[in-house]
């Protein structure tokens, strides 16, 4: 399954994906704001190579710069939702590549898959996630205090968002 936008493509993940992803998933800019530890070559594979997985490329040189997860909702129940976490390579960050990669695979989420909600979890601290899931139309639900010990111990209260079917604009 493939994506397609301006600048991108956002499709499932592949075997030699890897060497690119590896290059900025285990690095300081990803780890700091994401629930995730260290990894090694064998555990991403797995990782990415899971069909709930999209990586996002870059169409003019096929360069990986992103990748978004899909799973299941970690506060609905018996609702058809998703929730999303994402990353990106420090270098391609600020750039409008994230919203257009969740752009096309929100509007995707929604029709093909007749999801009610998607919801979005982003650490209090990670201002650009906040501002990034606000932009797509998200709703901030709330906050769970000290809800997570992240990366090199760093204690995170949890912003919970989401985004209904009905209010999704495209």
């Amino acid at each position: 399954m493939q994506l397609e936008t301006t600048r991108l493509l956002v499709r499932e993940g592949r075997k030699e994906d890897i060497a690119g992803i590896m290059q900025f998933r285990n690095s300081e800019f990803v780890l700091q704001y994401n629930c995730m530890d260290m990894v090694n070559e064998e555990y991403c594979i797995k990782e990415i190579l899971n069909p709930y997985t999209w990586v996002i490329e870059l169409k003019e040189d096929y360069r990986v710069i992103g990748v978004i997860d899909v799973h299941e909702d970690s506060v609905r129940y018996r609702i058809a939702s998703k929730e999303l976490s994402y990353y990106l390579n420090e270098v391609y960050a600020k750039k409008g590549y994230m919203k257009e990669a969740l752009e096309v695979l929100i509007s995707y989420l929604f029709t093909e898959l007749q999801l009610e909600c998607i919801s979005a979890r982003a650490f209090t601290a990670n201002e650009a996630s906040h501002h990034l899931l606000l932009s797509l139309g998200f709703h901030q639900d709330g906050v769970i205090p000290k809800c997570v010990k992240a990366y090199r111990d760093v204690i995170y209260d949890d912003g919970i968002y989401s985004l209904l079917k009905k209010e999704w604009r495209k």
